[in-house]
């Protein structure tokens, strides 16, 4: 039954390619993460200055220690969100760039699996679904398929 629902996917390559096409759209496009990380990396500089600052101020004694304290303080948290973000952004960049998929060539290795998937053992329909990254969870009663297809469950009679 597992079998039969993959195989039911792969007689269709346009399910697979618009479920790619979602992740892809899901995404976004690289540019705009890219610009928006060099935004990221401006303001950090921005505040490693302004922290230079600050401290040639306390040297100087220009503000009391509780106004250096409270604005240090400030920065840090600014400087910590801006991290935040900006690891947040390589990550959506990297899954943006790796998201990147040649469709013609997609559509012709699905066609080329189509034509020998009847002819698989065990372990050639084990490597098809760890190529496509689909994971099957048995529990007994419901058997779940996981990865680049949707998930779905399957019900087996009893």
């Amino acid at each position: 039954m597992v079998w039969d629902e993959i195989e039911r996917y792969l007689s269709k390559p346009e399910l697979i390619i618009s479920q790619l096409e979602t992740r892809r759209q899901d995404t976004d496009q690289p540019g705009v993460f890219e610009t928006e990380l060099r935004q990221v990396e401006r303001q950090l500089k921005i505040i490693d200055r302004q922290q230079l600052q600050l401290l040639q101020w306390a040297v100087k004694e220009e503000f009391s220690p509780e106004q250096v304290e409270t604005e240090n303080k400030r920065l840090k948290q600014v400087c910590e969100a801006l991290k935040a973000r900006k690891a947040e952004l390589e990550t959506k960049l990297k899954a943006s760039q790796e998201a990147a998929v040649d469709i013609p060539k997609l559509e012709e290795f699905i066609k080329h699996v189509q034509s020998r998937i009847s002819d698989l053992d065990f372990e050639g329909k084990r490597q098809a679904l760890d190529m496509f990254d689909v994971t099957v969870w048995l529990d007994g009663i419901n058997v779940e398929i996981t990865g680049t297809i949707e998930p779905s469950i399957v019900t087996i009679p009893s």
